[in-house]
């Protein structure tokens, strides 16, 4: 009996939350949806341009909060609040945005599902007509690694790599072509990193090698080094498109094959520019499209700000009225510029094995080398990846001085296609890029503030802010975040927070002000 009236209670919340949400939307002037370039963006005195600060609320309140001094009513209403977020048989969700997060949260959603012989839908909308087409995650360098720039290991970052593999096997059931090498070079250029490097082999011998700068130039050609590491066991180089393209082919066969009712759905929402759509709408249509569904993750990268998905925040104190120059989140918007290089492939071993690491060097080794920039190897055997360029100001930087910056930076990486080879392409894509917590450059995943769950959808979920390590954080935290929907995790930690998942107690760094 205490159960069916606590559900009663959950409806009736869940039912008036709905209807508060509709007036406001009714009274919220449009955002409108942004054809195409970047919004302005404020500059910091670094030459950054940064966003303003965070949401005013919380993720969830805290006791003292809600009852205005501790005792119990605080935390019977967050307990109801998450009771009816929960997702259960039959519902349905929206992930806005189809690139590495949107997809990792789909996959886990449905692969969860059909383990708890549940039916569910899943919609994805992204402004492409398919995966891997655009986006940052479609000109990605693809270096799947659980290092630091210092050879540290990154948060969560063992449990991370396995988690990003066991996505990567199940899209290789599909594209098995989308590995390209079973193993990446991380090289020092100082004595400093040469030391923190070496470092690196001796404690984690399971993913690193050293090897000496005769090596490592006759591995990947790259010159004038200090050494650097040869990283395997699970380090690997992916051509992000055509992963992609797997792991949504597998959330559509694992759909396909539940007993339930369950569903895997693309929906192409095009560029405003391009007719009249059913993309080419403000913000306002934004909540009309996501209204019927029982929950939304909004996974959309840069285009949860740049095309008005996200609500703004409150201006801080200064700011001129009608400036849209920020996020409302600790993220940078950064655009990332690369070079498609032709080059004339080796005849070496690049089948993903180790080789003997004799060879190479004549004409061009076609091995990943990560030293700041990287230079990754591509498909098409005639040509690399060199990237990428990190610009904040709002204007790009021009395909000559793309192809200038990436020259002076990554000579000694890749001599022979600098000196030999012609630039065929410069692509582009935007970054959000978090910033610096307690633990590092940490996505951010979790319960949408309450500004966003009133504006967007009452049941939203945020997955964003993975920058440069999409590829290593999108298995482990679309994984923690997908606990969170389905229920599969604690009850929650001290002074009234949100649930969070084992092992993630600071999920939600980003609401309590942990950044720099």
């Amino acid at each position: 009996a205490a159960d069916a009236l606590l559900i009663m209670m959950a409806a009736v919340i869940c039912l008036g939350g709905r209807a508060a949400a509709a007036a406001a939307a009714s009274s919220r002037s449009a955002c409108a949806f942004a054809s195409s370039g970047p919004r302005r963006l404020q500059r910091r005195r670094s030459g950054a341009f940064a966003p303003r600060p965070l949401y005013s609320s919380s993720v969830s309140k805290s006791n003292e909060e809600e009852d205005g001094g501790g005792g119990e009513g605080g935390g019977a209403e967050r307990l109801r609040d998450n009771y009816s977020s929960l997702l259960s048989d039959g519902s349905s969700v929206a992930v806005v945005g189809g690139g590495l997060a949107g997809l990792s949260a789909a996959h886990h959603l449905l692969r969860k599902a059909a383990e708890r012989d549940m039916g569910l839908k899943v919609t994805v909308f992204d402004r492409e007509d398919g995966p891997g087409v655009g986006g940052a995650s479609s000109v990605a360098g693809g270096l799947l690694h659980p290092f630091s720039p210092r050879g540290t290991l990154l948060h969560n970052g063992s449990r991370a790599l396995a988690s990003s593999n066991v996505l990567l096997e199940r899209s290789l059931l599909h594209r098995p072509d989308a590995v390209l090498r079973n193993r990446l070079y991380r090289v020092a250029l100082t004595e400093k990193n040469a030391v923190q490097l070496r470092t690196t082999a001796e404690k984690y011998p399971q993913w690193a090698k050293w090897l000496d700068p005769q090596d490592v130039e006759g591995r990947t050609g790259a010159r004038n080094t200090l050494g650097g590491l040869e990283l395997g066991g699970g380090c690997r180089v992916i051509h992000v498109p055509t992963y992609l393209r797997g792991l949504w082919e597998d959330c559509v066969d694992t759909a396909d094959m539940s007993e339930r009712d369950s569903e895997a759905r693309w929906v192409h929402v095009p560029h405003s520019n391009e007719g009249e759509g059913e993309g080419a709408a403000d913000g306002i249509a934004w909540r009309e499209r996501l209204a019927e569904y029982d929950a939304a993750i909004l996974s959309a990268g840069s285009g949860l700000f740049r095309d008005c998905v996200l609500p703004p925040a409150p201006p801080e104190e200064g700011m001129e009225e009608g400036d849209d120059s920020w996020t409302g989140l600790p993220v940078d918007l950064v655009r990332g510029q690369s070079v498609e290089l032709s080059v004339r492939p080796d005849d070496g071993d690049d089948d993903g094995d180790d080789g003997d690491g004799d060879g190479g060097g004549d004409p061009t080794p076609s091995e990943a080398v990560l030293c700041g920039k990287y230079v990754a190897p591509l498909p098409d055997r005639d040509a690399i990846l060199i990237g990428a360029t990190h610009e904040f100001q709002s204007e790009p930087l021009s395909p000559q001085l793309v192809a200038d910056d990436l020259r002076a930076r990554t000579s000694d990486l890749a001599p022979g296609p600098w000196s030999d080879g012609e630039v065929r392409a410069v692509t582009e894509g935007y970054r959000v890029q978090s910033r610096r917590g307690p633990r590092g450059r940490l996505p951010i995943a979790g319960r949408a503030p309450v500004e966003v769950r009133e504006s967007v959808h009452e049941n939203s979920w945020l997955f964003t802010g993975l920058s440069s390590r999409g590829l290593i954080y999108h298995g482990v935290y679309g994984d923690a975040l997908t606990d969170l929907m389905m229920g599969m995790c604690d009850e929650g930690g001290e002074e009234g927070e949100n649930p969070t998942p084992e092992g993630f107690p600071d999920l939600y760094w980003w609401m309590r002000g942990g950044s720099k």
